[in-house]
Order: structure tokens, then sequence, then C-alpha cells
């Protein structure tokens, strides 16, 4: 998972902006041992979105947010088990890096939005009952 996350192009970029990050990623190369449960955080706020993202791709995930956290953070926390597949880890690791592009390209002002799709989609939804 680490590897293929930081590799990825989209993801310096992003964490260089302050979009996410994952301080687990950091010398895990290094580490004696690597951990099951990974927190990707995000502003505060957007882990709905990310959380949104992913639920709309059928991934399960979990947003995390005060009052469980301090206020100021927020994150998405991921739980990898040993029958998960190496397809799977890189369709997770590419629903995170999309949702980063396009949160990238919502700060930027290169999309008509505000919002990203997945939470459009959500809010839509919800409107509707």
């Amino acid at each position: 998972f680490f590897e293929t996350l930081t590799s990825n192009p989209i993801w310096e970029e992003a964490a260089d902006e302050g979009i996410l990050s994952c301080p687990l990623s950091d010398d895990w190369e290094a580490r004696p041992y690597v951990t099951h449960i990974v927190p990707i955080f995000t502003r505060p706020g957007h882990e709905q979105y990310l959380f949104f993202h992913l639920v709309l791709r059928n991934m399960n995930a979990y947003n995390i947010s005060p009052p469980t956290i301090p206020k100021g953070t927020a994150f998405v926390r991921f739980v990898f088990h040993a029958h998960n597949t190496t397809e799977q880890v890189d369709t997770t690791v590419a629903a995170i890096c999309d949702w980063a592009r396009e949160m990238l390209d919502i700060e930027n002002g290169e999309s008509g939005n505000t919002l990203p799709s997945a939470a459009r989609h959500v809010y839509a939804l919800q409107a509707a009952l």
C-alpha cells in the first residue's frame, strides 16, 4: 500500500498542497513492521468527501472526525487484511489519488465545482429523501 501510494504522481502534489497526508508512509521501508490500520489525514471536513468517494466505489473505510479525535484534525481509516489482493490495494490507492486529483482541480480553479462529485451525489440523494 505505502509503496503504491507514495509512488503515485498525484500523491506528492496533493501532500505538498495539504490535501492529504499519511504519516505512516514516511520511511515505512525502515520499520520492523507495518500496521494494518492506516489513516489518511485530510483537511477537517474533507474526510467526509473522501469517505463518500470511497463508499460510492464500494470500498470500506471509516471517516473519523471530532469529537472522536481532537478538533482541527480529520482522517479516513483504512483496515487492511491478509485476504486483500494486490489488485484491491491498487484500486484503493487509485481511488484515493483520483479524489486528491479532483480536490486539487477544485482548489486550483480548474473545475467549475466547489464540491467533489461524490459529495454532490450524496447530497443530492439526501435532498431527495
